[in-house]
């Protein structure tokens, strides 16, 4: 312990201090009022009270406070970054992507699985939302407007290549909401917005004529107007069941054939609608490049579902090795090529 003693001539006055310092030290003689006498002097040192139980800091360690409290614009500020760090881990921002953009894939695969054509020619477009969202009434009962719209999808024609998978749908595993004809379609919807639509690719796609020695014939018919009616079916859903709406914030859809071959034959398109020469007299085919392949499409902000079904046709014509001319059931709308339902409907007869 270091004391420091004042003198005066009637007396001497011991000061303790409660604090390590290092200060210029005054120490005035109050014993005596009449006392004129003071000592001013500078000491570095440090003090303690007496009778505490407190145990005294080694000079070393004394030495590294005082240097550390020294160096506090140089040791402080970076471990202020690592707390913040830190911190801003605990708190990850929020995401920014969809659940149903990651998954849709494997959801796709569980669905062509679940309608009983793995393995067989199969047709299925898909569609996600790029920013997050939910389907609060998906689980909800028959009454409810989403569920019925998916039991009663939206249809241009009677009989037409639509969506309808039976009129009726059940909650799976309380993961999803599923309709589904066995062997022939499937359309299924997910709380994040993931829909799915799997149809069989040889009375659904392919419905109609076949090549002169029996071969896949995809039908432009069956593949412009489901294709147009699913993304019309996704936009509503988007844009009136979502929390919060993500119809004007983009989505990404897709359309993927499967093993769209038949006694080692691959399938066929030709260039127009049904009405034209070449569907009718089977003019200039191309045959596909390989039975399976997978198209998508993405479109930001305030998105046409003619255009996007306009885009993912005309992957699939151009894919087969046919121009964009080829391709039917468009119009020019804002100066883009979009599918129509009056184009649809102008050309239904089989």
């Amino acid at each position: 312990m270091v004391s420091v003693r004042g003198r005066s001539p009637e007396r001497h006055h011991r000061h303790r201090c409660t604090e390590a310092t290092a200060r210029a030290l005054a120490v005035p003689c109050y014993a005596n009022r009449r006392c004129r006498w003071k000592t001013t002097g500078t000491l570095v040192g440090y003090f303690e009270r007496r009778r505490d139980v407190a145990t005294p800091l080694p000079i070393g360690e004394l030495q590294r406070l005082l240097r550390d409290g020294r160096r506090f614009d140089i040791v402080v500020p970076p471990l202020l970054e690592t707390i913040q760090a830190l911190q801003a881990g605990s708190n990850p921002a929020p995401q920014t992507t969809s659940t149903a953009l990651e998954n849709y894939r494997q959801r796709r695969g569980e669905a062509v699985a679940a309608a009983g054509l793995n393995g067989k020619p199969a047709f299925a477009l898909t569609a996600a939302p790029l920013r997050p969202t939910t389907l609060p009434t998906l689980f909800r009962g028959a009454s409810d407007p989403l569920v019925r719209l998916l039991e009663n999808p939206p249809e241009l024609r009677v009989h037409g290549f639509d969506l309808n998978a039976g009129g009726s749908s059940e909650i799976v595993r309380g993961q999803l909401r599923r309709a589904v004809i066995p062997g022939r379609l499937l359309l299924e919807c997910w709380p994040d917005g993931t829909l799915i639509f799997v149809a069989d690719g040889i009375d659904f796609l392919c419905w109609g004529k076949t090549t002169a020695v029996g071969g896949l014939r995809i039908n432009p018919l069956a593949l412009a107007e489901s294709t147009y009616l699913f993304t019309t079916l996704a936009k509503t859903i988007y844009a009136q069941h979502a929390q919060p709406p993500v119809s004007g914030d983009g989505v990404e859809c897709s359309l993927t054939l499967y093993n769209m071959e038949r006694d080692g034959k691959r399938a066929i398109l030709t260039g127009g609608g049904l009405k034209s020469s070449g569907y009718r007299f089977t003019m200039h085919p191309k045959e596909a490049p390989e039975p399976t392949a997978e198209f998508i499409e993405r479109l930001e902000g305030d998105w046409n579902p003619g255009e996007m079904a306009y885009r993912l046709v005309a992957r699939v014509y151009t894919w087969f090795g046919l121009t964009e001319e080829d391709i039917p059931y468009f119009e020019e709308v804002a100066g883009r090529r979009a599918i129509t339902a009056a184009k649809i409907k102008a050309d239904d007869s089989p």
